[in-house]
């Protein structure tokens, strides 16, 4: 399960607050067990937009989404994010989350 805090939806999207962790040696999601705050690792270095435009390709792939349905809503220049996915609800998102986690 993931923290309140971490996860809400409104008017059918759903926003997610992330700790994104550039420059790692692979791609993974962790939801810390204790907090239950979702962590990103990403292999992109933080230089000119590459990390985020790889966060929001593992976010869709995670998610089943296009790239065009995750945005960055808050955090462009910092490791805390804060995205919004587009038509879907906070259920199967927090679902495929987990699911991919695993």
């Amino acid at each position: 399960m993931v923290s309140r805090n971490t996860i809400s939806e409104s008017d059918n999207n759903v926003v997610l607050q992330l700790q994104v962790k550039p420059n790692s040696k692979k791609q993974e999601i962790v939801v810390d067990s204790l907090d239950k705050k979702i962590t990103i690792f990403v292999k992109a270095q933080p230089d000119k937009g590459k990390a985020n435009k790889e966060l929001l390709k593992f976010m869709a792939k995670i998610l089943e989404k296009t790239t065009s349905d995750i945005s960055i809503i808050a955090g462009q220049t910092s490791r805390d994010k804060t995205i919004i996915v587009k038509n879907d609800t906070k259920q199967n998102v927090e679902r495929k989350i987990l699911e991919y986690e695993r």
